[in-house]
Order: C-alpha cells, then sequence, then structure tokens
C-alpha cells in the first residue's frame, strides 16, 4: 500500500520560523539586492534551466530572452526583504503568484530545485560578502516562503474542478479584429460537463507545442466571458515576433520570441486539440459588490473587464459602471458593438469613454474616430486626468477600479489614479508579463 507523503514534506526538517536576528539580516541584504538582484537571478535561471532542461516547459522562454522574468524575481526578492518584518503589504502579490504556480503545474519537488540554485546563486554573485550568517538566514526565509507557496498552491489544487492539464478542442474562433481572435473550447472529457462556473475575471492557463522551441510554453488568458456550463472563451492577440505559427520564425528573430505561443493558436484550426488547466486569479469583483466599479483596459486588456462586465449587468443589482477603453481605432476597438448593447441596456448606470490612439478619418458623425457610436469618444492615449470626477467616481470611497492592458498603460493608470486621491486597495489590476505592477 502507497504511503502518501504530505506536500510540505519537501520542506527540510531544520526550517523553523525567523528569528528577530535573522529577519534583521534579510532585511540589511535589501540595498544589495537592489543592485545586484537581476545578477543573481540570471545566475539562478542559467544554472537550473541548464540542470533541470524539462523546467522550459514551465517558465516562459520569451520572458528569459527578454530579461523580464529575472527581473521579475529580483524584484520579488527585494520586496521580501524589505517586508520581512511585516509581510502584510504583500498578501495580495504573493495570492496571485501562488494562482499563477498552480495553474502552471508547479509542484513542491520543484521548490527545492529553486531554492539551491537561488542560493548558490547568490553565493556566486556575491561571494564572501554572502556570509555563513546571511547564507543561514537566507536559506530559513527561503523556505519559509516556500512553506506558504506550497500551502496556498496545494489549496488551490485541490479546489480545481480538475488535476493538472486536460486536453480542450478549439470549436469555434471568431475573428474579433485583425490580430485579435476568440476560441470557443469545448472538454474532450465530457465528464467534465457541465463545466463548473468560474469567477468572471479568472484566467485560463494554456499549453502548447511549440515546434522551433522543442518543448511546451504555458500562457495565461483570461476566460472572456460570462461562464458557460458547455464551453469556455478566451481572446488572444496575435503578437508580432515570429513569421507564422508552425515553428518557422522569422529570421532576425530568437526562437524565444515573443509571440510565439499566441501565433501558434492562431494557426490551429478549427478541429484542433490543446491543452489548458483550470480557471485561477484574483482579478475577481468581491461580494459585496460595490457601488461602482470602474472598468480600464486597453488593448486585448479588455478581456478579464468584459467577463465581469457581462456578469454584473445579469444580476437583477447592478451597480454603477464606468467603462473606460483604449484602442488603437476602430478597427482594433473589439467587441465595441457588444459594449454598445450594454450601455443602451444599463442606461444612466453606464458610463462609456473610449481612447483612440491611431483614429481613422473622420467618421458619419464627425467625430474624426472614423465610426459613430453612443458615448464619449477622445484622441489619443487614455488620460483619466482628462476625465471628470463623477466619471472616474473620485467622490465615491468604496468604488473600486480594475485595470488590464501592457504594462505601462497598467503602470501608468495606477499613477495618475493615486494622483487623483484613489486609495491603493481600491485599485486592482491583472498582469499577464512577469512581474507586478508598482503601486505608488
Amino acid at each position: 500500500m502507497a504511503i502518501e507523503i504530505p506536500e510540505t514534506a519537501v520542506v527540510p526538517d531544520d526550517v523553523a520560523p525567523l528569528t528577530p536576528k535573522q529577519k534583521e539580516l534579510v532585511h540589511a541584504t535589501e540595498p544589495i539586492l537592489r543592485e545586484h538582484g537581476v545578477a543573481i537571478t540570471t545566475r539562478m535561471y542559467q544554472t537550473m534551466l541548464a540542470a533541470h532542461p524539462e523546467l522550459k516547459n514551465v517558465f516562459s522562454m520569451s520572458g528569459q530572452a527578454s530579461g523580464e522574468q529575472q527581473k521579475a524575481l529580483a524584484g520579488s526578492l527585494v520586496a521580501y526583504s524589505a517586508h520581512i518584518e511585516d509581510l502584510a503589504p504583500l498578501v495580495g502579490v504573493v495570492q496571485r503568484i501562488a494562482a499563477k504556480h498552480a495553474a502552471l503545474g508547479v509542484k513542491p519537488q520543484h521548490y527545492p530545485i529553486v531554492g539551491e540554485h537561488l542560493i548558490g546563486a547568490i553565493v556566486h554573485v556575491l561571494g564572501e560578502a554572502f556570509t555563513p550568517e546571511l547564507q543561514d538566514a537566507w536559506y530559513h526565509a527561503y523556505w519559509n516562503l516556500a512553506r506558504l507557496f506550497i500551502e496556498l498552491e496545494s489549496e488551490i489544487r485541490a479546489a480545481a474542478p480538475w488535476p493538472g492539464f486536460t486536453t480542450f478542442r478549439i470549436a469555434d474562433k471568431v475573428e474579433e479584429s485583425p490580430s485579435i481572435t476568440s476560441f470557443y473550447l469545448e472538454p474532450t472529457d465530457k465528464e467534465l460537463l457541465p463545466l463548473r462556473p468560474y469567477l468572471p475575471g479568472q484566467y485560463l492557463t494554456v499549453r502548447v507545442w511549440v515546434e522551433a522551441l522543442q518543448h511546451f510554453q504555458c500562457r495565461h488568458y483570461t476566460l472572456s466571458d460570462a461562464p458557460d456550463p458547455a464551453h469556455y472563451r478566451i481572446t488572444v492577440k496575435r503578437e508580432d515576433g515570429v513569421a507564422n505559427g508552425d515553428g518557422d520564425a522569422s529570421p532576425d528573430l530568437p526562437s524565444s520570441s515573443p509571440g510565439m505561443v499566441s501565433n501558434t493558436l492562431h494557426s490551429l484550426p478549427v478541429g484542433s486539440d490543446i491543452q489548458a488547466s483550470f480557471p485561477a486569479g484574483t482579478f475577481i469583483i468581491p461580494d459585496p459588490l460595490p457601488s461602482h466599479v470602474i472598468f480600464l483596459s486597453a488593448g486585448v486588456g479588455i478581456t478579464p473587464n468584459l467577463a465581469m462586465l457581462n456578469s454584473l449587468v445579469d444580476l437583477p443589482k447592478v451597480p454603477n459602471i464606468t467603462w473606460i477603453q483604449g484602442a488603437r481605432n476602430r478597427v482594433e476597438h473589439v467587441f465595441a458593438r457588444h459594449v454598445r448593447g450594454i450601455g443602451e441596456k444599463c442606461g444612466k448606470q453606464f458610463n462609456e469613454v473610449v481612447f483612440y490612439s491611431r483614429p481613422g478619418p473622420p467618421g458619419p458623425s464627425g467625430d474624426g474616430m472614423g465610426v459613430k457610436r453612443v458615448g464619449k469618444h477622445r484622441p489619443g492615449r487614455v488620460d483619466l486626468k482628462a476625465l471628470d470626477r463623477e466619471t472616474l467616481a473620485l467622490q465615491d470611497p468604496e468604488a473600486l477600479y480594475y485595470i488590464c492592458g501592457p504594462p505601462a498603460f497598467m503602470s501608468g493608470m495606477v499613477q495618475s489614479l493615486v494622483e487623483l486621491g484613489v486609495a491603493n486597495d481600491n485599485i486592482r489590476f491583472e498582469a499577464f508579463a512577469p512581474g507586478e505592477i508598482e503601486m505608488a
């Protein structure tokens, strides 16, 4: 009879809660990590992926090639050392990371591997400055954090509708714009039907085989509609970076360029099979509902906000909603007709503002946007300071702000909201690229 080993059994027996002295030592390394953190994490990934190439199926190779993953981990180490005395400010970050780990298939047995190569990288980069006393403090600090992640990820997996990755068939594809396509996914295992409802705003982690890389790659794609018992819908932008999705990379770009996964997905015909793990994520509307919800998105970042919007408008009591969306132009303005219909349905409870960064020729309404629409339309990038206080619900201390889009867009929106007096606790965001958005 097999004996079930608890997932926390990978944590070494000698790991104990950090002592005040160990916390002091870890905190003292913050400026060192700010200076040398990227060098440390770069070394860590190099040695770890060389020793364990199977982990290339888990980590984003485009994130590795761009250096974003190394920067993200370095930032996490700095934040951990800075807040080691009180981890409360990091709770939200830890929960987001744990959800992504669980969805990606990170297992407890991966933590000893990461720990070994992380400590080894610090020793390599800092040399004698990383004294035995500091090594001991960081050993316990690492494993205390790892234990927390292992426990959280175990809880997430236990609550999931299925373990690990399962096969979904592309039942339909709908072109939303020249570069954005929605995929309707049905499980091949019909015992999963009806699909368990997810929380609008959550994402599906898709895994595809990338021929040019000769291994799997995973990406998080938001479930872009309200829950449906028969299928999932994800909406994917085809990123520039490769010639096509069959594994033939552009000659001037490395095989790990951004766009490998999105181009692979876009190249798949209806009827193709892909793998996906369970819905996950913390970018959701709370219960009870806030009195006012402000959605801010740019490009394909509309997807989690759209899923939440579709769910909110079907409730018996719909909160006040402000919808702020940035797009290049009317051609790239995805789901425009759908959102317009919601605005007409909700009436005065719904306020829409659309920014076109590259507006086309004058449209039938003479608005210079190349399209006749209900609502307010402005040229340029999304500029919150150009909007009135009522539109942004700045008078409502309970209003919640949901932001999704490219990293620069989200950073700019967070900064603008804080400068306008919005509390950090009222700002929510979803970042699919490695790293976290800086809160002011």
